[in-house]
């Protein structure tokens, strides 16, 4: 039983971007496939639903045997605990066997929580939420919208949003560098040398930080200047964008 479900067009950039190169052909049919991933080094099984080449990760739910009532719940996609029967095979479990509600549950959209949010499509709302689901809190914290009393990561949130939505609100911006303006960056550290050869703002204070949070506070200077930052992003993107995030919302910083 999925709660969430994230869509993506898959094999086709110029509807979407953002989705994984899949193996798997279109589907004339609509069928469901549990699949096994390796996600930071570890195993991890998703349940994929696909029809023609539009496919829906579930990252929500419920899953249990049909025999009985016992359920359990996983949050995020991978499913864990699954039996072993399901969990040890090297082949693609799937089924056609789908079922619907014959009335519509209502809904909400949002944007798709993925791994980075430079590309054209990222700010598609193409996440469906059980609304009664997340009417009781039971919804992902999301990094365009991370509320939190960590600055770095409020600032790092700030970031992503306005490069999912390709512009700059400025007085998020400019809020952010105020939380973020007192935080301590080292003197000089070998550990921050490729931050280094960027020059970052010599009014930064010495002291201590991280080698994610050094380069947020960064970013944010060069979101001030908007045309200047796109620009800087996209060249910078596949050499640290990616592993930044994860530093800063896996709890680096």
């Amino acid at each position: 039983m999925s709660r969430l479900l994230d869509c993506s067009i898959t094999n086709d950039k110029d509807l979407d971007d953002c989705a994984d190169s899949s193996r798997v052909g279109n589907q004339d049919d609509a069928v469901a496939f549990i699949r096994k991933k390796t996600r930071a080094g570890s195993d991890c099984s998703e349940l994929t639903m696909r029809l023609s080449n539009a496919e829906l990760l579930s990252t929500s739910g419920f899953f249990g045997p049909t025999k009985n009532s016992n359920i359990s719940a996983f949050f995020g996609s991978s499913i864990p605990n699954l039996p072993n029967d399901i969990a040890e095979r090297f082949d693609v479990l799937f089924s056609k066997k789908i079922f619907i509600p014959v009335t519509t549950r209502r809904y909400t959209r949002d944007s798709r929580i993925l791994n980075q949010y430079l590309k054209n499509h990222s700010s598609l709302r193409w996440m469906f939420i059980s609304s009664r689901f997340k009417e009781k809190g039971y919804a992902p914290y999301h990094p365009l919208s991370f509320q939190t009393e960590n600055k770095i990561q409020y600032a790092a949130s700030v970031i992503l949003k306005a490069f999912s939505e390709k512009t700059c609100q400025k007085e998020q911006i400019l809020e952010a560098i105020s939380k973020t303006k007192n935080l301590p960056i080292p003197k000089f550290d070998d550990r921050f040398a490729r931050q280094n050869r960027y020059e970052p703002p010599p009014e930064f204070p010495p002291g201590k930080i991280t080698n994610s949070g050094q380069l947020v506070i960064q970013y944010l200077n060069y979101l001030v200047r908007e045309s200047e930052a796109f620009d800087y992003f996209s060249r910078r993107a596949e050499e640290e964008y990616k592993p930044v995030t994860i530093n800063i919302f896996g709890g680096e910083d």
